[in-house]
Parts: structure tokens; C-alpha cells; sequence
């Protein structure tokens, strides 16, 4: 199962790379490495012992320069999402309703398949936990560039004791959102870890931000955490606090707030569609893959770009993995994957599609 990841310096949020549900902090000479690989390194860092992230996500907290409401308010429309019968923690989820159904979002590569079940912890006003297992109705494919999203059909009753889903925006961008989320584990409702940031993209499905450090203090050691991914990201409309997106992951230039980037589900566009679905049985859309405005191919709803490759000739002159590229990307611009690559004309991009977990199909395209 895909995890999203975040780095981090003892309470320094310092960035996140896409590929696993994971919170990490790591010493700057540490974190280039990182950011180079994306994945490898990434699993020889030790974990945390809970007492210590409570502890860490605390001074996060305490040390909060956001919108104060958000840390009282927000929490109630969190969930905590794990397999059935498990305690630990997979995930981070919300609540929203549409037509007086009550629903939780998560990231499909925490929630799963449609008929997948996850058992998800809804908190009281009081902060007790209720647990409620639900099979998940609708789902898009996993992948920064992606729908990368999960609902599942909660009963109402799990409002009973003081639980309120959030309202679904449009993200504003340019504007600041926050994300509240936990980490793998055993958490009450309160123990989340607050993240500030600027929404600055809303390509296709996607949406990618700045986001900012918390505060000053450092660590050389790098700790691994788990579960972030999921999170709401909120904006603050209308003097209504909306959840815009899901966090995926991220990934920044370690010590710089600069690239400081984290990405997301834009639910004004799956959300709909996923709703669609599940109550009409509507087919879920296909979307254009184009390069500079001609037409490429068609993706199915559940398929993305997996990795895309220039030939020149019989020698493979490029390549690029989609589903960890850092920067700005959609469908129907796929150019921007190779905006630092100096095509020529009669180039082959050779685009390798995933069409679910075992299997891929290719389609080229010739540069005129």
C-alpha cells in the first residue's frame, strides 16, 4: 500500500516525499539524500515511539500561529482510519455530508478499493472514540497527479455525540490552508499535528502548496512517523472553515521554506464525480492525456502516468516517474513533466499508464 511521507526536525516540519503514509524529520545533511532518492533511504530511518510524537505534535501546537478556532473546531470533523481489527492507525479522515448522507474522505492508498472495509474513529465532543466499520463506494487511483481519494458511507448516528463533518469548497489560491492530521498509532482526538501553508496550484485533480515551517527547533537525528496522509486541507471561507483537499505528500529542498511543497486532492473536482457514482451508478469520466494540445490517448477514471520516457532513436534519452514528480503536473499539460528537457523534433515520448496495481499499457508520441 502507497504511504505518503514528511520530514521532520524535532517539531521542524522540513518537507515530505509522496510513496508512503509516513511523518518523518530528518537533519538537513540527511534530507538531500532524501530528496534525491524519494524512496530508498527512506526506510532506514528508526521510528518514534508515541509518548515522544505526542510530545513533539504538542509543542507543534503550542507553538501555533494560525487562526485559533481551527485547533478547537477542526478536530471534530477528523477521523482516524485502520483495518478492521487492528488498532494502528493507517490514516487520517474526514467527515462530509451530501443529500443528509454522512460520509468519510480519505486517500484512496489509505482507504483502499471499492468493497475494501477500513474501520474508522469518529471522536465524541468529549473526546471518546466510537469505532464504525465501513466499506468503501467509490475511489479514484493513487498517485500525486491523480484522484487519489476514497469515501466511504458512515450511518448518522456517528454525529450523535458531537462529531461535525466539514462543508466542501473551492480552494482559493494564493490564499493560506491548514491541515490537520495524526500519524500511525495509538491517538486520542487531540494529539494531531497542525500544518500551515499557501495553496499556489490547482492543475486537474491536483493541488500543490508552499508549506511553512513550524518553528526553530532541530534534531541531527532523523525519526520515521506514519499516517498523515489524508488530512484535510482547510480554508477559511466566508468565515467557514472548508476542507478544499486531502494532504498526499510532498517534497522540499531540506533547510529552504522556498520549495517547501505539499500536494493534494482538489475535491471540488472528485468529490462530484465519486458522489455521482455512488448514488447513480454514472460511469466515472475518462480524461485527455495531450502534449502541447495534441491529443495522446485517454485516460480511464482509475488509470494515470506512470512514467514517462523520451527516445531518441533506439537510445531511451529521458525518463521521469510520475507518481513521485515533484512539480506542477496535469493530464492535458503533460509537457510540464519535461519542461527542463531539450526536445527535438522526431522525439519518441513514450508514456507508460497505470491501469491498476499489476498492470501498465504504453502509447507513444512522435514531436512534430
Amino acid at each position: 500500500m502507497r504511504r505518503c511521507l514528511l520530514f521532520y526536525l524535532w517539531g521542524l516540519l522540513l518537507f515530505s516525499v509522496p510513496g508512503h503514509a509516513q511523518l518523518y524529520r530528518a537533519s538537513a545533511d540527511a534530507g538531500e539524500v532524501l530528496v534525491r532518492t524519494c524512496m530508498e533511504e527512506l526506510f532506514s530511518l528508526p521510528s518514534v515511539e508515541e509518548a515522544i510524537a505526542k510530545q513533539i505534535y504538542a509543542v507543534s501546537r503550542r507553538k501555533w500561529s494560525g487562526v485559533n478556532n481551527l485547533l478547537t473546531d477542526g478536530p471534530r470533523g477528523l477521523v482516524q482510519v485502520k483495518l478492521p481489527d487492528h488498532s494502528f492507525v493507517l490514516g487520517t479522515g474526514f467527515l462530509f455530508e451530501k443529500d443528509k448522507h454522512l460520509f468519510v474522505g480519505m486517500a484512496y492508498h489509505v482507504g483502499g478499493r471499492i468493497g475494501d472495509q477500513r474501520t474508522v474513529q469518529v471522536f465524541s465532543r468529549s473526546g471518546q472514540p466510537q469505532e464504525y466499520l465501513v466499506t468503501i463506494n467509490a475511489r479514484g487511483p493513487a498517485g500525486w497527479h491523480s484522484a487519489d481519494i476514497s469515501i466511504a458511507e458512515l450511518p448518522p448516528e456517528a454525529l450523535a455525540h458531537g462529531a461535525r463533518p466539514l462543508p466542501v469548497g473551492k480552494p482559493q489560491l494564493s490564499a493560506p490552508v491548514f491541515s490537520l492530521g495524526y500519524t500511525a498509532g495509538e491517538f486520542g482526538q487531540h494529539d494531531f499535528l497542525p500544518v500551515r501553508g499557501k495553496l499556489i496550484s490547482a492543475e486537474g485533480y491536483n493541488l500543490e502548496g508552499s508549506r511553512e515551517l513550524i518553528h526553530e527547533e532541530k534534531s541531527a537525528e532523523p525519526f520515521l512517523f506514519s499516517g498523515y496522509c489524508g488530512s484535510p486541507l482547510l480554508q477559511l471561507q466566508e468565515n467557514v472553515w472548508k476542507v478544499v483537499g486531502v494532504y498526499v505528500g510532498g517534497c522540499v529542498a531540506p533547510g529552504q521554506t522556498a520549495g517547501n511543497k505539499m500536494f493534494g486532492v482538489n475535491l471540488s473536482q472528485t468529490i462530484p464525480q465519486l458522489l455521482d457514482f455512488h448514488f447513480n451508478q454514472s460511469p466515472l469520466p475518462s480524461r485527455g492525456l495531450y502534449f502541447r494540445g495534441w491529443p495522446v490517448d485517454r485516460l480511464e477514471w482509475t488509470e494515470f502516468l506512470n512514467i514517462v520516457q523520451v527516445w531518441r532513436g533506439e537510445t531511451k534519452v529521458f525518463e521521469e516517474n510520475l507518481q513521485y514528480y515533484p512539480g506542477p503536473y496535469s493530464d492535458d499539460r503533460s509537457e510540464l513533466a519535461l519542461q527542463d528537457f531539450d526536445l527535438q523534433p522526431g522525439d519518441i515520448i513514450h508514456y507508460i499508464i497505470r491501469v491498476n496495481h499489476d498492470k501498465t499499457r504504453s502509447v507513444n508520441f512522435i514531436v512534430p
